[in-house]
C-alpha cells in the first residue's frame, strides 16, 4: 500500500521529499504510523524467518530475504 501524507519529518529540500514509513520497524516510525492510523504489519516469526505475511519471500530467514530482495532489485534495474 503507498499513502500520501502530509508530515513534519519530511524534509523537501533534501532528496525527493519522501518519506517511507514502517510503522513496525522503529519508534520514529512507529509515532508517526499511530498518529495516521497506519496498521502494523510483523512479518518476522520469533526465529527470525518470514512469516505468510512477507508474501514471496515466506519461509526465508532475513538474510536470505536480504540477499533475494538484492537480486530482484539489480534485475529489475538492469531492465530500466
Amino acid at each position: 500500500m503507498l499513502m500520501a501524507l502530509p508530515h513534519d519529518c519530511m524534509q523537501m529540500d533534501f532528496g525527493s521529499g519522501a518519506l517511507k514509513i514502517t510503522p513496525a520497524h522503529d519508534v520514529n516510525d512507529y509515532a508517526i504510523g499511530k498518529r495516521h492510523n497506519l496498521p502494523i504489519i510483523n512479518i518476522m516469526n520469533k526465529d527470525a524467518s518470514l512469516n505468510e505475511l512477507a508474501g514471496p519471500y515466506a519461509g526465508l530467514d532475513r538474510y536470505t530475504r536480504q540477499s533475494a530482495t538484492l537480486i530482484a532489485t539489480l534485475i529489475v534495474s538492469d531492465c530500466v
